[in-house]
């Protein structure tokens, strides 16, 4: 594989954990629709942006999927 490619992989790990992250850090600041609804849009920006593959539509399944489980507990909790 050529370091390019590796580089683009790289890119689009980095873009998924900084969406993990941000949407779990605002998760005990925000309780409404606005919260989902721009998590949907920006994981439907990173899709676009890294050219609408499997592979970057199964990392952000997977991203969003954990940000709710997370969410559920942390909301669980209260």
């Amino acid at each position: 594989m050529s370091l390019e490619k590796l580089k683009e992989y790289f890119d689009i790990f980095t873009a998924c954990w900084k969406f993990f992250r941000k949407y779990v850090e605002l998760i005990k600041k925000v309780d409404s629709d606005s919260y989902w609804e721009a998590l949907v849009n920006e994981s439907a920006e990173i899709y676009e942006r890294y050219g609408n593959t499997e592979f970057v539509k199964g990392l952000l399944v997977a991203t969003t999927k954990e940000i709710e489980r997370i969410y559920e507990k942390e909301k669980g909790e209260k």
